[in-house]
């Protein structure tokens, strides 16, 4: 698998309120990787938050390939299912 050549670290969502309706930038340290301007509030705040995490998810997507590469079956610990859940539910909004 090749390495991540994006934006490296933990990425975090910043929120503003602007008068023609929300603004999200997402950010990479002091980096921005991305704005996201809309007057729809929630769906906005969904993809920011999708985005904001993609890092996390594609490293999960990245030990479920490697798990089953080469036709080894490798069982997942609590710890890794735990991993999964929250980044689902961090990335979707379900808190």
């Amino acid at each position: 698998m090749s390495e991540f050549k994006g934006t490296q670290g933990k990425w975090q969502v910043v929120e503003q309120q602007t008068t023609n309706g929300s603004f999200f930038r997402i950010k990479g340290g002091t980096e921005k990787v991305a704005n996201i301007v809309t007057r729809d509030y929630q769906r906005a705040e969904a993809n920011a938050a999708l985005i904001a995490h993609a890092p996390e998810l594609l490293e999960l997507c990245d030990m479920v390939y490697k798990s089953f590469g080469g036709g080894n079956i490798i069982t997942f610990s609590d710890g890794d299912i735990e991993k999964f859940r929250s980044a689902i539910i961090k990335s979707t909004l379900n808190q």
